[in-house]
């Protein structure tokens, strides 16, 4: 389970300092640690700040620029030009002197160092919530705090006010999709498609689009349907306190207020996140926080096109896969620092979490199952258990598929249904050679398939070598087990490799029980528990790595077991020529088969 963090700004300002309560636990209960603390003064913190949002919001880009109008380089209001040079010299300035003011060589920021690390680990996931109604604290670009960046890499910090409460909203139904609301403002200049293609090809997701709209039509629609997420995509300022949608190109621009009984009504029914992927999105956030809603993204200062169309696609790409919402924005973050901070520096800081304290951030396997966040504040596994899926998510998740990826964006894989490769557990006789095979959708991902077959489903994957099996083994294991981290009820993802499978009289029961004592260290009482009560969901990579005169004992064991646990899921990886050449198949509920890379697959990754 996760660790948050909670600073609650009591008072003070940049002159005099800042007094704050510091609150340390698990995500989801009550806090174990209360302490407090003051920092320093910060007199030139703010001229520093002002100095880089002015150096970067209108240095030259080669682009003609207009004055005070929507831009087609950013997504708000900008005028002038500065140099590039001036705006590395005013980040570098802003960063080396933000660590400054939050040193540990001060007795206070060391004292909360010192606390920190007794309580958090580095491989933890972070939330760090800034509890305070100063914008400008607000502003401050707190992922630059090397009391975190350097310490807890897993960390995201967000803001919030100081005062909120849980929305009062209705129980949402079962349902399997996700109901998205798109506002398309005035987007003069803007490349909008980009931001459509990323959101129109969100796995489990009912898009709505309305573009350019009149006050009146965003009121209707915002009122029509149970929304589970809105985006909004155009022009936007902050003025003052006061943010600003620009929802059309005719009329003048509104305010959150001018939509707070269509926001308030959309919140009650289950709006649980709001991404406006425009300019200088604070101020929005701030009116719209008052309202309850639980999670809002948006971006600290002005932004240009190309990095907000970067953000969005890095952002969604990482949350429907199964990534957490903070651990989600922080790997958009870091691809925006890889690919923007040296032409626009900076750029990094700009999106930024508004969390609503009184509310957990949904995953997208629960924004499609309806999960009311709220609901999972008691739920805890067994620490036994919460053991085994660290090691699982720490050797295969982090130690081997992030650091074989490389941060990049994964490839999306074709792929095929492959009925003929499985003995049907029904005899089901198919009419047509059509009927064994069929291409899914493009997009269609192995988790996609998987949670159609319901509870008890078996799953083989086949490829040829090198076609991304395993891979795509371990895609589906970071899934399932961001989905077993919010609901305790969904077996414990174990990955293990079929290559010791010895044959003879050795059941899967047996196997498995020596597999978790060897490779997890879990003990074979609690192996043996676990089993039985179908606490466990086997992937099993490698049956072509089964010595060849064990591989037809292997399968007859595996069927044999998934006959005697029917609860049980299962998912088995294999080369399929060597999976042709036996004769004995899986009596599984489906097959899919990865087609080899196409060139222009490999161009787009690379």
């Amino acid at each position: 389970m996760s660790k948050l963090v909670v600073f609650e700004f009591l008072e003070g300002d940049f002159e005099q300092g800042f007094k704050v309560n510091i609150f340390l636990g698990q995500d989801g209960v009550n806090p174990a640690v209360k302490f407090r603390a003051k920092l320093n003064p910060a007199t030139e913190i703010l001229k520093q700040y002002k100095d880089w949002k002015e150096a970067f919001v209108q240095f030259d880009t080669g682009k003609d620029k207009s004055q005070a109008q929507p831009n087609g380089d950013f997504r708000g209001l900008r005028a002038g030009k500065q140099s590039k040079a001036c705006s590395r010299q005013s980040a570098d300035v802003l960063a080396q002197n933000f660590n400054n003011w939050l040193s540990v060589k001060d007795k206070e920021v060391q004292k909360i160092s010192r606390e920190l690390g007794r309580y958090l680990n580095k491989s933890d996931e972070i939330r760090v919530i800034i509890l305070t109604d100063n914008l400008e604290l607000q502003r401050l670009p707190w992922n630059l705090w090397e009391v975190f960046s350097k310490n807890y890499p897993r960390t995201e910090i967000a803001v919030s006010l100081p005062e909120f409460q849980e929305p009062k909203s209705h129980l949402p139904a079962n349902k399997e999709r996700v109901k998205v609301l798109t506002v398309i403002g005035n987007s003069q200049n803007l490349d909008t498609d980009a931001d459509m293609r990323e959101i129109n090809g969100l796995p489990g997701a009912d898009v709505t689009t309305i573009e350019q709209p009149t006050k009146e039509r965003l009121i209707k629609k915002l009122e029509e349907d149970n929304w589970d997420v809105l985006f909004f995509t155009g022009h936007s300022n902050t003025d003052k306190e006061t943010g600003y949608l620009h929802i059309n190109s005719t009329d003048k621009k509104i305010t959150i207020a001018d939509l707070n009984d269509a926001f308030t009504s959309a919140i009650s029914r289950g709006l649980k996140l709001a991404v406006f992927n425009s300019c200088d999105g604070l101020g929005l956030a701030r009116q719209l926080t008052n309202l309850h809603i639980p999670q809002i993204i948006v971006m600290r200062e002005s932004v240009q096109d190309q990095v907000a169309q970067d953000f969005l696609k890095h952002f969604l790409k990482a949350y429907s896969r199964g990534k957490s919402l903070y651990a989600s924005v922080r790997q958009a973050r870091q691809r925006l620092e890889e690919n923007w901070n040296e032409k626009f520096p900076g750029a990094s800081w700009l999106p930024v979490i508004c969390q609503n304290p009184a509310e957990l951030p949904m995953t997208w396997f629960e924004l499609r199952q309806g999960f009311r966040s709220t609901s999972r504040r008691s739920q805890l596994r067994d620490d036994n258990e919460v053991t085994l899926l660290n090691k699982v998510k720490e050797f295969w998740i982090e130690g081997l598929l992030e650091k074989s990826l490389h941060g990049r964006l994964r490839i999306e894989l074709d792929l095929e249904e492959r009925l003929d490769a499985i003995a049907h557990p029904w005899g089901m006789v198919w009419e047509t050679p059509e009927q064994l095979t069929r291409k899914l959708d493009p997009g269609t991902r192995i988790i996609d398939v998987f949670e159609r077959m319901g509870m008890g489903g078996a799953l083989l994957i086949l490829g040829e070598p090198g076609s991304g099996k395993t891979t795509s083994l371990l895609e589906f294991a970071e899934d399932r087990i961001a989905h077993a981290e919010q609901d305790i009820d969904l077996p414990i993802p174990v990955v293990l490799n079929l290559s010791t499978w010895r044959g003879g009289r050795q059941t899967l029961f047996d196997w498995l029980v020596e597999e978790l004592w060897g490779k997890y260290r879990v003990s074979k009482a609690l192996s043996k528990d676990w089993i039985s009560r179908e606490k466990l969901l086997p992937l099993l990579d490698g049956l072509d790595e089964v010595r060849e005169d064990r591989r037809e004992s292997c399968i007859q064991a595996i069927n044999q077991f998934i006959q005697m646990y029917g609860k049980t899921e299962v998912v088995v990886c294999s080369r399929i020529a060597d999976y042709q050449r036996l004769k004995t198949r899986f009596k599984f509920q489906g097959a899919i088969f990865i087609d080899d890379l196409k060139e222009l697959q490999i161009e787009d990754y690379l």
